[in-house]
């Protein structure tokens, strides 16, 4: 949820007046598809993997976040 707003400020604060609705809207499409690929995915998950169904997603958010990172 959080996320979400950060997003959302971010659009509006990075662009022109007249490109901030767009953007707006635009980051929030990407949002709900996002959790939407989360809800779909989860049960799934928690099926197959039972009570380690966190890890998946952990796996995921550390590569992306770290992608093009160096150690320094």
């Amino acid at each position: 949820m959080i996320a979400a707003v950060i997003v959302r400020a971010f659009s509006k604060k990075l662009a022109r007046h007249s490109a901030a609705l767009w953007n707006h809207s635009i980051a929030t499409f990407i949002n709900w598809v996002y959790n939407l690929i989360v809800g779909i995915t989860f049960p799934l998950l928690a099926h197959y993997t039972g009570n380690y169904t966190s890890i998946p997603f952990t796996c995921l958010l550390v590569v992306f976040w770290t992608k093009d990172k160096t150690n320094e």
